[in-house]
This record gives C-alpha cells, structure tokens and sequence, in this order.
C-alpha cells in the first residue's frame, strides 16, 4: 500500500506518510489502493484480541518493505500494555428508548479504556511507537504540532512523553472561548513545562487555532526546518486504527460476519466516519454509517443539500465536537470521486478561500449509495438521551458518545428501512470517552451533587478513573498554567508567535 495526496496523483511510502501529516501539497494522505476481505477472513478474525487483529490487518495492508513485520509485532504488543482492561476494547449492551415500551438493543463500543480514556489512545499510542521505530533508523527527531478541541491533546502528550525522538506542541481553546471542561482542560496542561512539551491556550475556538497550524503545515520552509508531523487524525496510522476498530466492534456483536450493522459514530473533524467508509469498501458489513453531530452540523447540510457552508462555531455540551471545519471532508470527497484529485483540489480551494463549496450531484449521489448519513442533534436532545438511558439501563456515557446515541435514536424513528432495523439488525454505538471526563454534564442531566454523581461513574476500579478523578481534585478549579496564552487581540500574530515556540523547542531538542 502507498499513499496518495488528495489533490495530486503524488503517492509515498508508509513511514514518509507518518512522518509527513499532511502532503506536501496540502492535500490529506489516503491509502492508494484498499484490500478486499471477504466473510471468510471477518469469520476467521472474530477470535482474535483487539493487538491481533489490529496486527493481522496492517500485516495484510503494508508489506516488509514499508514497515517490517517484526516491527508491528513490537508495536502491538507494546502499545495496549498501559489499558485499563483486558479486552482493550469492551462492548457494552445496552437499551436506548426509541418511544413509549419501545426499546432497541445498541452495543456499545468503550473505545475508552486508555490512558487518558478517550479513544484517541487507541490510535496514538500506536502511531506513536510507530514513529519512534521510523525516528531510530533514520537518526531523526520530530515535532508533532496538534490542535485539540477536547481530548486530543491530552492523549497526544500521553502517547509521546517516553519518546526522547518525539517533541510535541499542543494548542487548545480557552475554557471561555470553548466547552471543554475541567478535567481536559487538567489533563493537557498537566505536562506543561515539561522538556520535550509545549502546551498553548488559545483565546478563540478549535477553528481558530487551526489557521496558524495549517500555516505553518503548509509552509515548507516550517515542515524543514523542525520536521513537522501530526498526531492529529489527519495522520494515516490514527485513520487506519479507527478502521480496526470498527472491525472488531462488529466481530463482537456479529461474529458470523452475516448481517449487515448501523454504525452510530459522534463526528467532529471526520475522521472517524472517514474509517467507517473506508472500513465498508474493505468488506465491513454496513446498512448505514451514521456521522452523528451537535449543533454544528456542516456535515448534515451538505449531505443534504450538496453544499458545504462554514458557520458560526457553536460551544456544546460536546466540546471536542464543537468543529465547523471538518477537515476529513476532503477525505470523504477523495472517496466519493474515487480519486479525482483535480476536483478535490478544485472544491478545497474554494472552500477555504470562500468558506463554501457545492458538490456536484455524482458525488452526492455516491454518497448516499454509501449507506452514508449525518444527522444533527441540539444540546437538550443529547441530554434527555442521557437521561432516558440512564433511566432506563443505569448506564452513563459520556456528552459526546450522546450525540451518537442520540443521532441513532433519530435515524430508527425517521428512516425508511422498515421494522427489522430494530429487531434483527445489529446497532453500534462508537463511545468516546469515559463520562467521569465530563462531570458537570452528568450533574446536570441526572440533577444531583457533585458526590451523588461520582457514585454513579461505571468502572471506579479502573486505575486511570482515579487517576483523573484525582488530578481533578488537585486543581480545585485553580487557573492552569500552560506554556504559553495566544491572545485574542493578537490573532493575526499566532503565526509568528508559534514559529517561535516551535523554534524554541527545536533548539532544545537538538541539544538534548
């Protein structure tokens, strides 16, 4: 497998893809060509552990050539060791209340269990010892430049703190220019200070401290100069692991691999609903993918009307959702051209020059031969599905993994797919993150005190609940410190002010 820019017919290797992020051309990296498995081979995997499989299908995807074999071994046994449960990945059953005595039966996938519990471990710890292993045989160091609107940040730090080959910049939005919470917010800056750490607070939104991030991405001058690389889902590994991950989620539910499953997957910058697609060309077993959003539903409205329109970033309950540029949009086009990169390259132009684009109608009608939907769903929606669910099966998730649950509940009630949706056909629910990340969500919903909700959290053994719980209650809502704050007043700086940083730590790095 190589891999090719979205907006040219240039491909690379597997190890330049990693380091790169980004193409060079400013395009998002995609596989070039995509194996096929058949019900066979899903039959055969449904025993594996999440490493094995995960191992088996980057084994069938890149030949020794692009990353020894030997190596992935390495990678997938080391990077799970840190999880705070067995099976890595759990699948809860659970029921979600459709209407009055109306219950459907949706599994769903914990996809949260690592350190930070947020699913973004899942990907990052691999991608991380992936780059270490690159890093060494090239004699190389790396700075891997991220934005977060939520947990991100927190998992990328995580990932690369026993990495010497590894530096990393993080810039996330201010609590009051943002929804992130508390225990984020403490989870990021709790390496702030750090040697090989650099963590920014960014007085705007998740968008905003995209511009300069994006500038200097595609400044070859930067990329040069500091190796710049990306933990983001931008990343070729983070997309390839949401891939197993869907896989194995289904081989949970239906190992037999005979009936085809809805996929509800909380959506912010795409990338996860990206992997789903992806997931469905390789032989994944699909009815319908659903790209489930909040209130900033760029995606729903372009899978509607054609148009794909920035708005206004709206601050939800759902903060590493609140995204109104989802940059896997362009992933999702390459899909849905089969390739065409002139086009991709045409509507992305237009995009960001104008902050609009319209697809033509071949691609709208591709998509919805996908099986591919996107359903918005407001704050006080999301929060009674929080209620009826804990109501209803004492199970609480998380605001995001709400949104799922939520777009899910609406997709049942209002699609034309008949009753055996509900009754035969296997629902997946992708969850994000542990809820004890967003405690003022859960008093809210359930209207009780700070302790009554503690009592309620799932799984207070895991080592890393008390973890976070802890470093929680250390803060005592006390301001962070960072490495740095980007001024609101000094937006057209942030550029250059980054550049700075990133030359600091560069500097370091190199001594050290």
């Amino acid at each position: 497998m190589r891999f090719v820019s979205t907006r040219s017919k240039s491909t690379w290797s597997f190890q330049d893809a990693v380091l790169s992020g980004w193409a060079p051309d400013g395009g998002m990296l995609m596989p070039d060509l995509l194996p096929s498995f058949s019900r066979q081979d899903l039959q055969a995997w449904s025993k594996l552990t999440y490493p094995d499989l995960g191992l088996q299908l980057f084994k069938l995807m890149l030949s020794d050539e692009d990353f020894s074999h030997c190596e992935l071994e390495e990678v997938f046994g080391q990077a799970f060791a840190e999880f705070g449960c067995d099976e890595i990945v759990r699948v809860h059953e659970s029921g979600l209340p459709l209407k009055k005595e109306t219950t459907a039966t949706v599994h769903v996938a914990e996809l949260w269990h690592g350190p930070t519990l947020a699913f973004k471990d899942l990907g990052l710890q691999v991608l991380a010892k992936i780059l270490q292993k690159i890093l060494q045989q090239r004699n190389q160091k790396q700075i891997m430049l991220v934005g977060t609107s939520g947990d991100t940040g927190s998992a990328a730090i995580e990932s690369v703190m026993g990495i010497p080959e590894l530096g990393i910049v993080v810039l996330y939005p201010a609590r009051d220019h943002s929804g992130i919470s508390a225990s984020q917010e403490a989870q990021i800056c709790r390496r702030a200070g750090s040697p090989r750490v650099r963590v920014i607070r960014c007085e705007g939104t998740s968008d905003d401290l995209d511009v300069p991030i994006d500038n200097l991405f595609h400044d070859s001058t930067a990329r040069s100069k500091f190796r710049l690389g990306s933990l983001n889902s931008v990343n070729v590994v983070r997309l390839l692991m949401q891939v197993v991950h869907l896989f194995y989620s289904y081989l949970q539910v239906e190992p037999r691999a005979l009936k085809q499953a809805v996929f509800a997957i909380p959506t912010g910058a795409g990338g996860h609903i990206t992997a789903a697609i992806i997931a469905a060309r390789m032989g994944l077993p699909v009815r319908a993918m659903l790209a489930c959003t909040n209130d900033n539903d760029l995606l729903p409205k372009f899978l509607q009307t054609g148009i794909a329109a920035k708005g206004e970033v709206h601050n939800t309950s759902s903060p590493a959702m609140d995204v109104q540029v989802p940059y896997n949009i362009e992933r999702i086009l390459h899909l849905a051209t089969y390739g065409d990169s002139e086009r991709v390259k045409a509507w992305m132009a237009t995009f960001y020059s104008t902050g609009r684009f319209e697809a033509s109608p071949d691609v709208m009608d591709t998509l919805k031969a996908m099986n591919f939907w996107s359903i918005s769903t407001p704050v006080p929606d999301v929060k009674e599905v929080a209620l009826s669910l804990h109501s209803c099966c004492g199970y609480l998730i998380d605001p995001h993994t709400c949104v799922g649950m939520a777009g899910l509940r609406q997709f049942l009630l209002t699609a034309d797919l008949g009753e055996s949706v509900e009754n035969n056909t296997p629902l997946l629910c992708m969850a994000c993150a542990h809820p004890a990340k967003f405690p003022a969500f859960i008093q809210q919903v359930l209207n009780l005190g700070e302790a009554e909700a503690g009592d309620l959290l799932p799984n207070p053994e895991h080592r890393w609940v008390h973890e976070l719980l802890d470093l929680v209650a250390a803060t005592d809502n006390k301001p962070l410190s960072c490495d740095a704050v980007f001024k609101e007043s000094e937006r057209s700086k942030w550029t250059e002010k980054l550049f700075g940083i990133l030359e600091g730590l560069h500097s370091n790095m190199s001594v050290n």
